[in-house]
């Protein structure tokens, strides 16, 4: 009983417990997660990210509706080279394909060709159709000329597939800050990609993979990717770097200067002429999310194609970032968020890209989790 009541062993058994709590408080157990999240929902559903009174982000919707006008999934490429060729001709900034068109079109004519039996009068048949040109020729053309195409690649199990995907313009940083971000940023092994002639005809190539919480809800996305040897941008910051720089332009990323910092912020930065992006070495952007209106943010694929819809549309496009993405059943990729359940994936990113055009940021760098730490201290 003498040990149980003697204050020293009262002492060294709470410094105890005021040693551990400052252990956990540092480290990312699920429950501490979840007290985060709870945080971080309701504060994004309470003050969710203002609509800017000029949108420079638009989505091009692959939906029901445009399924109906333009045939079955998937649409022969002839299709994307009609909308690329409107979108950019009605003065889009840039234009970022949300998807992979990883295997040849089966509609060129060449290969529909090799289909047809053989049969009285089909060779004639089969001869002219080698001569008419190819899809996916027609496509990459379409693409080069247009000069704003930005591709898009994804995670990949399947062991054929390309590991590395094409890296149009290397990221900018020096040797150590480069070491942390490849050590750090969300690690890919294999990637699924555009057809290689697709890839290099666009003007950028960015990921867009993204990886929910444990529970299911995106609340960060990688701004960059590592496969362990090398950077790759995401696919917003590759359509950004394309409206704000041009093709030509590279990224940068640093560590923020000393004098620029203020009491909480970020140890590193990415760079895109006067645009900076807050970001800790895991490269990873707390997504700050708004509603996207069916009517006001998006347009049907449709209307991008068929020429009537020109002029009705052309007003909309101009000067905006394009985004290319599906809502049509059995095609959109499903995605939930702090502020709605099952969005089309391409929301994501259409998020991302406009908050970073706002400037408008969520920062939580490292110093929080010291912070943190010292609240514990001090109550304790």
């Amino acid at each position: 009983m003498r040990i149980f009541t003697n204050r020293w062993v009262h002492l060294i058994l709470l410094f105890g417990l005021l040693l551990a709590a400052l252990w956990y408080g540092g480290t990312h157990t699920p429950f501490r997660n979840d007290l985060r999240y709870l945080a971080f929902d309701n504060l994004n559903k309470a003050y969710p990210r203002e609509i800017p009174d000029d949108n420079k982000v638009l989505i091009v919707d692959i939906d029901d509706r445009s399924l109906e006008a333009l045939g079955q999934w998937p649409w022969p490429r002839t299709v994307y080279v009609n909308m690329v060729k409107n979108l950019t001709e009605m003065g889009a900034k840039v234009i970022a394909f949300d998807g992979v068109l990883a295997e040849p079109d089966g509609s060129s004519p060449a290969r529909v060709a090799k289909t047809i039996e053989n049969m009285d009068g089909t060779e004639d048949l089969r001869a002219v159709l080698e001569t008419l040109p190819d899809h996916d020729d027609m496509f990459a053309e379409a693409i080069k000329e247009s000069g704003i195409f930005v591709t898009g690649f994804t995670f990949s199990t399947y062991s054929l597939s390309p590991k590395r995907p094409r890296v149009t313009k290397p990221i900018l940083a020096k040797r150590d800050v480069k070491q942390d971000f490849i050590k750090y940023a969300p690690r890919f092994e294999r990637a699924a990609t555009f057809l290689p002639e697709l890839e290099k005809a666009a003007a950028g190539n960015g990921s867009f993979m993204a990886s929910p919480d444990r529970d299911g809800v995106l609340r960060t996305t990688g701004m960059l990717f590592s496969d362990g040897k090398q950077l790759y941008p995401s696919l917003s910051l590759e359509a950004l770097r394309v409206a704000l720089m041009g093709r030509k332009d590279m990224i940068r990323i640093g560590k923020t200067p000393l004098e620029e910092r203020q009491y909480i912020d970020t140890n590193y930065r990415i760079v895109m002429g006067e645009r900076i992006i807050p970001v800790e070495a895991d490269a990873k952007l707390w997504v700050y999310y708004r509603d996207f209106q069916p009517d006001k943010d998006y347009i049907p694929a449709v209307k991008t194609v068929d020429p009537q819809y020109f002029d009705e549309i052309k007003a909309r496009v101009d000067g905006r970032v394009i985004l290319i993405g599906a809502s049509a059943e059995g095609l959109k990729d499903l995605r939930n968020t702090p502020i709605e359940a099952f969005i089309p994936g391409v929301e994501i990113h259409a998020n991302v890209t406009e908050q970073v055009l706002q400037d408008k940021y969520l920062l939580r760098p490292q110093i929080a989790e010291f912070l943190e730490q010292g609240f514990i201290l001090a109550v304790g």
